[in-house]
């Protein structure tokens, strides 16, 4: 089993991480062992809360927070207190589930399937979901579920973006918490209140490139539609953007800057023309 090590260290301007090749951050380039690193001892450092599933973050905060609540010594509340590394690593890790499939099934409910942990200790899986990749989660079941599989009978509309985590009871000799895994993440097309209709071999219609986007783009449209202005809408209906055209614009091509947008699925639409697109 490899050992890896949150690491600590003193000495003298051994805890500056702002010149270059100091030794504060030089643990993190290390092959193995360097998950985190602080200065500590002024002031010291409380990490105790990681057995009980904190993570060494909620540590940093709390160290630098400490006025009395805990030991005081000297240089508590500097500006100097950092962690180095990243402050979402925990102590007790589980293994997650995997092979999360979401399915739309009709317009009104989706299915969710995945594989099960390969951890020998866990006791049942918390289903949460969100309107964004990146989104607040919602917790979908109060307490954990044995089955492989979920049902959403009212699915968010436009995309759901859904995340899957195994619940382990994790003992350590501070005490048991109930651990969760790193969530384990699959999509799928909720209702929607708009439509649009894709045709890439119709000359009548909206043509959008590329697809999936990132950061451009691309419209070509018939000439019944120049001079109007274009819109791009959430899945829900919501304009999210207009660029308005002049009457008298003879294109029949635009390049759009979606650069604002976040990742998701959406509508482009251009008078009565529309085109559903994905941005990445």
């Amino acid at each position: 089993m490899k050992t890896y090590y949150f690491n600590m260290l003193f000495g003298s301007n051994f805890g500056d991480w702002d010149n270059v090749n100091n030794l504060l951050r030089a643990p993190l380039a290390a092959a193995q062992n360097g998950l985190t690193n602080a200065w500590s001892s002024r002031p010291h450092w409380q990490h105790h809360a990681m057995a009980m599933g904190f993570t060494i973050g909620d540590c940093a905060r709390t160290t630098q927070n400490n006025i009395n609540t805990y030991a005081y010594n000297y240089a508590a509340n500097a500006v100097h207190v950092a962690l180095m590394g990243d402050p979402t690593l925990r102590l007790h890790i589980i293994a997650p589930p995997t092979n999360v499939l979401a399915t739309a099934t009709n317009s009104s409910t989706v299915d969710i399937h995945w594989n099960a942990s390969i951890e020998p200790s866990v006791l049942g899986y918390y289903l949460y979901r969100s309107d964004t990749p990146l989104g607040h989660f919602t917790l979908l079941n109060s307490t954990p579920q044995n089955q492989l599989t979920y049902t959403d009978n009212s699915p968010l509309p436009g995309t759901n973006y859904y995340q899957i985590k195994a619940v382990a009871l994790t003992t350590s000799p501070s005490g048991s918490y109930y651990n969760t895994s790193i969530g384990a993440t699959a999509s799928a097309s909720g209702s929607t209140s708009v439509e649009a209709e894709n045709n890439s071999d119709n000359p009548e219609l909206l043509h959008v490139s590329p697809i999936p986007s990132h950061d451009y783009l691309r419209l070509q449209f018939p000439r019944t539609a120049i001079g109007k202005d274009i819109e791009l809408l959430s899945m829900e209906g919501k304009i999210v953007s207009t660029i308005r055209r002049t009457s008298n614009a003879s294109d029949t091509t635009e390049v759009i800057d979606i650069r604002s947008l976040s990742s998701g699925m959406y509508i482009v639409r251009i008078g009565n023309l529309s085109y559903r697109f994905m941005k990445e």
